[in-house]
């Protein structure tokens, strides 16, 4: 009984802490591709626009994706900050630092 009462705990922990872990990963990706990319796009379609070489739909356009990149990342920061909370939940406590290093650590060495 107790043994598979640990099994299912340790289940939980595991799928908890990939969730967080897929989750921080949208968060890098958003923060540090995205949201870069979009912003030179804006700047970008800005002199074009301003050399007349793009009407105002096409600058207005790409705002609108800047926007909705920028959405995207704070929606994935949510998703990153509940997929925390559910892992100290099911861990029965905070998360220090060491813990979540030896835990993206080991994704690392299983090529995750």
């Amino acid at each position: 009984r107790y043994l598979g009462l640990a099994v299912q705990i340790r289940s939980d922990v595991r799928i908890a802490r990939d969730r967080m872990l897929n989750a921080r990963a949208i968060v890098d990706y958003s923060q540090g591709t995205a949201l870069p990319l979009r912003r030179r796009v804006i700047e970008e379609s800005q002199l074009q626009y301003n050399a007349m070489q793009v009407s105002l739909s096409d600058l207005l356009r790409a705002k609108q994706e800047e926007v909705n990149a920028a959405r995207q990342s704070v929606e994935a920061q949510r998703d990153y900050w509940i997929a925390r909370a559910e892992l100290e939940k099911a861990v029965g406590g905070t998360l220090n630092g060491k813990m979540l290093q030896l835990s993206e650590s080991k994704e690392i060495v299983n090529g995750r």
